[in-house]
């Protein structure tokens, strides 16, 4: 849980009605996502470690760790996947 994610250089993104669109510029991609997979994104403004991000949902959500754990992992792979963030 100590790789680094980051949002990708190639990703905008805007806030619409509490839910984030992201928009690949390459691909021409677009992504709508939900409020929390919001609060995640927002949380990445700024590159965090895994953990940290983690922690800082646990706090903000009523979740246990194993958890917020599986499922940010999952997402963040999902959001690797598409090219929308690196994971280092």
């Amino acid at each position: 849980m100590s790789a680094m994610v980051r949002r990708s250089v190639n990703v905008i993104s805007t806030e619409v009605d509490d839910v984030v669109v992201i928009l690949d510029i390459e691909s021409g991609m677009f992504r709508q996502l939900n409020r929390t997979a919001s609060r995640i994104w927002n949380e990445l403004e700024q590159p965090l470690p895994l953990a940290t991000l983690c922690t800082q949902l646990e706090q903000r959500f009523e979740v246990d760790s194993e958890t917020c754990a599986a499922e940010v992992s999952a997402f963040v792979s999902e959001l690797a996947g598409c090219g929308l963030v690196t994971v280092d």
